[in-house]
């Protein structure tokens, strides 16, 4: 078992260790020609595998071969320069960890948890703080849980579709729609076609809800369940951590959302265990590594906000986040001003930086996924890790639709996405989602995750500011929980005493809570509000 968890290990996230340890690698003591030749070497590298996603049509894009080879040049010289370097320095730049290292990543109090997935069936690591070595004992068997069977679950056929068969439906029929709501107002189409247009979206959606509640309930069964059962043998405290360190596919999935019924009442994984994913344990050990240096100190906020000026509840998200740093502390570059150079200027230094845009994966190539800036220009994935310093930061919050997806089909094990790429700039900590958000719960969220975040819950103020990980816990849960007439009651509050929003703001969201048919129900009670939020790292 142990010798299997190192080759797991080994095999995860190569080329995000690669450029995790060089942006990592602790310079200053080499003598100045070896820094500025290796800095130089980097910054080669950086610039063509940028310019390797360029699109084909673009000015500047060379031949293909001719523009890998001098990649692959790049890539060797860099190579044999930390190789001289570690002639005298073997420590130098590592890229991967032995056992001993692996087990003194396990949270206290709680566990690292890693699945194998296989064709033959797999196995999750289950491993407790204090462990020494690795056995036969740590390892749950699953022989029915196989990768066609993940395969099944994420995909499936067309008779019977899987999570992401239904979502793309639902995404498409979407499109649809607002293509026909453009054809109406500009008087290209009847409202009658509105209407099924409407209606096939609406159809479309409930099957989305619809299977985000079955496929995590069937997660339970297949893998979350077992798991939770070692932890409760373990003596695991409601709400310890558990970190996650999900293969292939399972990226995809909301693992801390899987249920199961406890007395007649669905009960997420997520309401007895704090969840952090993270794509591998040297990832995990460069977060750990960054969050010993004064990016945990002086808490400094950059937010973008509403850069397409089309998203009516990113405003107040921004100015509800903003009010809970002190007004020397923070900067917000709201609608035009948020373009892509802004952005990058601003960016080093900060130590949260705070996203609420549009976001979009692109299926056909992952690197070209990303956030929509002023302009509608998008800031890419590529332009992401070859331009973005994130060296002070802390956290990088996400609010924005499909931040959190990676590719799982060419390479499902480098974890090639969004969170890597603010990983691979700097961040320690990446908060993104699943698929695409609602706009009010999302602002909800982001209000109560911050603030559990830098000033505790103020329903229990013994306890201090919580942890990344335990404020997003906390925050999913209050959203899942909160009922219509609290969240009526807020604002109306709001309106006497305004803290961040305009009278007009607070008097809207009222309005609109009031008018719920029960208001003692819980309007985001549903988990595609709550669950497609995650965080990568620490």
């Amino acid at each position: 078992p142990a010798e299997a968890l190192l080759w797991l290990e080994q095999g995860k996230t190569r080329l995000l260790a690669e450029a995790l340890a060089l942006g990592n690698a602790d310079l200053e003591p080499l003598p100045p020609v070896q820094r500025e030749a290796i800095l130089k070497a980097r910054q080669t590298v950086r610039r063509l595998e940028a310019e390797m996603r360029f699109p084909p049509d673009t000015s500047v894009h060379r031949n293909d071969r001719e523009l890998a080879e001098t990649l692959r040049q790049a890539r060797s010289q860099l190579k044999q320069l930390v190789a001289s370097v570690r002639k005298h320095n073997p420590d130098f730049m590592p890229t991967g960890l032995d056992l001993p290292n692996i087990l003194a990543l396990v949270p206290k109090g709680g566990a690292l948890v890693a699945p194998l997935i296989t064709s033959q069936g797999s196995a999750v690591y289950v491993l407790p703080p204090g462990a020494k070595t690795v056995g036969k004992g740590h390892v749950i068997p699953l022989k029915d849980f196989t990768d066609n069977r993940l395969n099944s679950m994420l995909v499936g056929s067309g008779d019977k579709p899987g999570w992401l068969r239904i979502y793309v439906a639902y995404l498409e029929k979407k499109q649809q729609a607002l293509q026909v709501l453009q054809a109406l107002n500009a008087g290209r189409t009847t409202p009658a076609t509105w209407q099924a247009a409407l209606g096939e979206m609406q159809a479309a959606l409930e099957r989305w809800d619809m299977a985000i509640e079955t496929f995590t309930g069937q997660l339970w069964d297949a893998l979350m369940g077992p798991v939770h059962e070692r932890l409760v043998t373990l003596g695991l405290a409601e709400g310890a951590p558990v970190t996650l360190m999900p293969q292939g596919g399972l990226n995809l999935l909301p693992l801390h959302a899987a249920w199961r019924y406890v007395s007649g009442a669905q009960r997420a994984f997520l309401d007895d265990y704090t969840v952090t994913y993270v794509p591998s344990a040297y990832a995990l050990s460069v977060s750990h590594r960054r969050l010993q240096d004064e990016r945990r100190h002086r808490p400094t906020l950059l937010a973008v906000v509403n850069p397409t000026v089309d998203l009516p509840h990113t405003p107040i998200e921004g100015e509800a986040v903003a009010a809970l740093f002190p007004p020397t502390a923070r900067q917000e570059l709201v609608e035009r001003a948020a373009t892509q150079g802004a952005v990058l200027e601003a960016a080093p230094g900060c130590t949260y930086l705070h996203l609420a845009c549009h976001g979009f994966y692109d299926w056909h190539d992952v690197m070209r996924s990303g956030l929509i800036l002023a302009g509608d220009v998008p800031f890419t994935l590529t332009e992401i890790v070859s331009s973005l310093d994130l060296n002070t930061a802390r956290l990088v919050v996400l609010s924005a639709c499909e931040t959190g997806l990676t590719e799982f089909q060419q390479s499902p094990d480098e974890y090639i996405g969004l969170p890597a790429g603010f990983l691979r700039a700097g961040a320690p900590g990446v908060v993104s989602t699943l698929w695409a958000v609602d706009d009010v719960s999302t602002a909800l969220l982001m209000e109560r995750f911050y603030l559990y975040h830098l000033h505790g819950d103020p329903s229990k103020p013994d306890e201090g500011p919580l942890p990344p990980a335990s404020a997003l816990r906390r925050a999913q849960q209050w959203l899942r929980d909160v009922t219509a007439r609290e969240l009526a009651a807020h604002y109306d509050e709001e309106m006497q005493q305004p803290s961040y929003l305009s009278f007009a703001q607070a008097l809207a969201l009222q309005i609109r809570f009031n008018r719920q048919k029960d208001p003692d129900g819980c309007p985001f009670s549903h988990p595609v509000f709550w669950a497609p939020f995650t965080i990568s790292g620490q």
